[in-house]
């Protein structure tokens, strides 16, 4: 196996479980050229980042979402963007019996960006209880997920069209 299988796979494992949270998906690429990483990248629009969790607070807060319900919400949210994260590496897992530690790197550190209020151990904790839900999600949603990944490979890039196709196909 090569390096673009094994991205092809960590990709589609972030697409398929962000389609299974009912997340759009803009497009998906493995094209290295255009991301200086070289890695491959999943559009997610509506997951969290680290420079909109204060805005995103800021408008439950304008709405009139008590703090704590609204904390509450922001927490769940992060919640599945940490299994999103981590369905990249569970492919990679599924697909070649482990993964690339350089290529997961960023997800995680995505992640911890997410959870800076947590102590490390929350972190850990998080981190392998995401893991664990990516990798169920994706045993049970394997074939979208070698469809997406042979259809990545072919293509190098999908977007959004493709990516609800290949996802309302049956399997």
């Amino acid at each position: 196996m090569n390096e673009e299988q094994r991205t092809a796979y960590h990709e589609a494992g972030h697409a398929v479980v962000a389609f299974g949270f009912g997340y759009r998906i803009e497009w998906v690429s493995i094209l290295r050229p255009r991301f200086e990483s070289g890695q491959g990248r999943v559009a997610i629009p509506d997951m969290l980042h680290e420079d909109n969790v204060a805005e995103e607070l800021r408008s439950m807060r304008r709405e009139g979402e008590p703090r704590n319900e609204a904390e509450a919400r922001l927490s769940e949210w992060a919640k599945r963007d940490a299994v999103i994260l981590m369905a990249g590496r569970a492919a990679e897992e599924l697909f070649a019996g482990d993964y690339n530690r350089h290529g997961v790197r960023s997800d995680l550190r995505q992640m911890m960006l997410e959870c800076v209020t947590q102590d490390p151990s929350e972190q850990t904790a998080l981190r392998d209880e995401s893991l664990q839900q990516a990798t169920e999600s994706l045993r049970q949603n394997w074939p979208t997920v070698e469809t997406l990944a042979r259809t990545l490979l072919a293509k190098k890039e999908l977007d959004r069209r493709d990516i609800e196709r290949l996802m309302s196909e049956p399997t």
